[in-house]
């Protein structure tokens, strides 16, 4: 009985071997599949004010002071990102964005990054002004509240809003396709620096000019990339500054401008909301 139960197997066990020699004859004919080509490098206009060109970090490529440690050049270096060109211009507001840096924009455009709204607030002359008396530092304070303010309070009236939104929809309309990421600014100052009066209205007004830049930015459908954490403990006045100041020497254009490592902070938070990966 025994061997009757193994004469009975066989047929089974050969047919069994002869459908996986089949199957492995049909795989070894099968044609093989294309591997997919890498996706192409995503098209990246950069623009923006000097804290988008890379002023602060010499030497300068042109007279935009644009710099090779701007965090567009940095983004360049990736093998996911090909600049189109870093449009930013140092002193650009939000009008002069739209007046002169987007032409580069087209519907081919994967990714715009906006850094702008300081020079419309001028914090820079700020700064200046309350490095020269008390009486020009308290105007210039009191002017730059009032704008931010209604920019909080009464976004329709505002004209600082006004040209955010504005620049924000010339952008979409030049480059449709585009993902747009706007970001806001570091504080300048750290609790370690000299005058904490000044710092404290420096670093105030930059948080509530950061918060109409990120509530423009929402509501026009962008994205917002917050830098103050990337920044953290390294403002004028803490043991590692990621800014250029001369307190001797208040006209200095370096001043209130990031160093080298500050623009990779920038471009260190942008890489982090997902503005660089295909």
């Amino acid at each position: 009985m025994a061997l009757l139960k193994v004469r009975r197997r066989r047929p089974i066990f050969a047919a069994g071997l002869a459908t996986v020699v089949l199957a492995f004859a049909g795989l070894a004919t099968a044609p093989a599949q294309a591997a997919m080509p890498p996706a192409p490098p995503l098209a990246y206009v950069a623009l923006g004010d000097s804290y988008a060109a890379g002023q602060g970090a010499e030497p300068y490529l042109d007279s935009c002071l644009r710099s090779a440690s701007s965090y567009p050049a940095l983004a360049d270096v990736s093998k996911w990102v090909k600049l189109v060109e870093n449009a930013a211009c140092s002193g650009a507001t939000a009008d002069d964005v739209v007046a002169t840096q987007l032409k580069r924009l087209s519907p081919a455009t994967d990714v715009v990054t906006l850094t702008v709204g300081g020079h419309n607030l001028d914090v820079n002359g700020l700064v200046l002004a309350c490095s020269t008396s008390e009486l020009a530092c308290a105007t210039a304070l009191a002017q730059r509240e009032a704008l931010l303010a209604q920019a909080i309070l009464d976004p329709a009236s505002s004209p600082l809003v006004a040209d955010l939104t504005a620049t924000i929809n010339a952008i979409q309309a030049a480059a449709p396709n585009a993902t747009i990421y706007v970001t806001g600014y570091p504080l300048l100052f750290d609790e370690g620096f000299q005058d904490p009066a000044l710092a404290f209205v420096v670093n105030s007004l930059t948080v509530t000019l950061n918060t109409v830049i990120k509530n423009v930015a929402e509501a026009n459908g962008a994205t917002y990339v917050d830098v103050t954490v990337a920044f953290a403990d390294n403002g004028i006045g803490s043991t590692d500054p990621w800014f250029s100041f001369d307190p001797l020497n208040p006209f200095d254009p370096e001043n209130l401008h990031p160093t080298a490592e500050g623009y990779a902070a920038y471009y260190t938070a942008l890489a982090n909301a997902g503005a660089f990966t295909p």
